[in-house]
């Protein structure tokens, strides 16, 4: 089985955002069986915000033109364990989620049971079901691309899209429901978002189901 990680990188002010950090965890994910192609899609931001996007198709025009089996969002400020391919291949999932928490608002895990074109429900907005749920395989409605595993048939059925007020991987997630495909996220798969020079981690075992850490 071939992997395609994909990690956009984006540039702003002749600035390039991206984390050492962040790649060093992607560049130590363990992958047994099969090769991994690490592709950086970057430039041509122009300041869009649709920027992200377009970044991914073009790393889908690039995955279809091969033979890889499974493309992979690892996003480029994101922490993850290097057991995270390993086990989110095992869920068997047309698209299998790691778990991370936002960096805006209120800091929610990106493990949504609910999804629709105009809101959704993150499995954190009931602390007790989230606790009960840490640590397990759930089915989910989507959302939360920094740590995915995508099979080749759904990057066949479905572009990447965007629209003013949604971004990409909400859209991906409300058209993987339209077109019957399984999404699954893996509670175990902890991932953590950095933020300037804070990470923030779920932790079920804090109030507000989050904790920071430092870079």
């Amino acid at each position: 089985m071939n992997i395609f990680i994909v990690t956009p990188i984006q540039r702003a002010n002749q600035r390039v955002f991206y984390y050492p950090q962040a790649m060093a965890s992607i560049y130590a994910l363990e992958w047994q069986g099969g090769t991994v192609t690490h592709y950086c899609p970057s430039g041509g931001d122009d300041g869009q915000p649709d920027s992200i996007n377009r970044k991914y198709n073009e790393a889908r025009d690039v995955f279809l033109a091969g033979k890889w089996d499974y493309f992979m969002c690892a996003e480029a400020d994101m922490i993850l364990p290097t057991n995270a391919l390993e086990k989110l291949r095992r869920l068997d999932a047309d698209i299998a989620y790691g778990l991370y928490v936002w960096r805006k608002a209120k800091h929610e895990w990106s493990a949504y049971r609910d999804l629709t074109v105009t809101s959704g429900v993150s499995i954190s907005k009931t602390p007790d079901l989230a606790r009960e749920c840490w640590g397990k395989v759930i089915e989910v409605a989507g959302v939360g691309q920094g740590c995915t595993l995508i099979k080749r048939h759904v990057i066949e059925a479905q572009p990447f899209r965007w629209r003013q007020g949604m971004i990409t991987d909400w859209l991906m997630s409300i058209d993987a429901q339209y077109n019957n495909f399984t999404q699954l996220c893996d509670l175990s798969v902890v991932c953590g978002h950095i933020n300037g020079q804070m990470v923030l981690y779920p932790d079920p075992t804090t109030d507000g189901l989050f904790r920071i850490d430092t870079l």
